[in-house]
């Protein structure tokens, strides 16, 4: 059996160039897609975690998404059925900003 043991300084862990460099390309064309065709639009974002976040995208940088979220309750019934953190209700009463990183995106869907 191994002994999990790291000594300071020591690479745990390196991505292989290929993996680099597909990740690169998938931010890439992400974000030119999100850049010009999709700012102020609204989306449903599907992640490769199977979250789905429906909102406009208000803002993009290199590496993340931002996403204004819906304000409507039944959305946020849909979403969110157990509620926020604090209970019941609207989980998004003031229009939060979630950031979302580009790599992570399995599919954005234009609403409307």
């Amino acid at each position: 059996m191994s002994n999990n043991v790291y000594t300071p300084g020591q690479v745990v862990y390196q991505a292989d160039n290929q993996h680099v460099e597909a990740a690169k390309g998938v931010r890439e064309k992400l974000h030119g897609i999100c850049k010009q065709r999709l700012m102020n639009r609204h989306v449903m974002v599907k992640t490769i975690d199977g979250h789905e976040y429906e909102g406009i995208i208000v803002f993009i940088d290199d590496g993340n998404v931002y996403l204004s979220l819906a304000q409507d309750e039944e959305l946020n019934k849909r979403f969110f059925p157990y509620g926020g953190f604090y209970g019941p209700g609207p989980v998004n009463p003031g229009g939060a900003i979630l950031p979302l990183v580009l790599y992570n995106l399995l599919a954005i869907t234009l609403l409307t």
